[in-house]
């Protein structure tokens, strides 16, 4: 991502899965946009094979983000609306090349998933945003 800490840091994360992650610093006030909003948050950077990005307890008490386990829902209180973010992942196991593929449910309110054949392989599904 081309991107580096500024500040040190000594913590040692553990992730859902169980395993310990040194971490390499801190990004402060990294920008980050979700459902068109812009958050800056303090990030903790540790060395992962993926992509992603975990919000811990200190980004969720910032911005004052609730967690509905029964409806498995993350809102994120703004002034003028709520961002409500689906908590439910769909993983498809991709047998040709023994990958695993995730599909984060995002803003609920925000996008619409079309119907697809479930003969169709999993990179032909179309996830389409409604920027209305």
């Amino acid at each position: 991502m081309g991107l580096f800490p500024d500040r040190k840091s000594d913590q040692t994360l553990i992730t859902a899965d169980g395993r310990s992650h040194n971490t390499k610093g801190i990004i402060s006030e990294l920008p980050v946009t979700i459902a068109g909003n812009k958050f800056e948050i303090d990030c903790l950077v540790m060395e992962n094979e993926r992509s992603s990005l975990i919000l811990g307890i200190d980004w969720l008490k910032k911005f004052d983000a609730v967690i509905d386990i029964k409806n498995q829902e993350l809102v994120l209180p703004l002034d003028n609306c709520d961002v409500v973010l689906s908590l439910s992942t769909n993983i498809e196991k991709e047998i040709k090349n023994g990958l695993r593929q995730e599909f984060f449910g995002i803003g609920k309110e925000f996008c619409e998933i079309l119907k697809y054949d479930e003969s169709q392989k999993v990179d032909e599904r179309i996830l389409v945003l409604n920027t209305k």
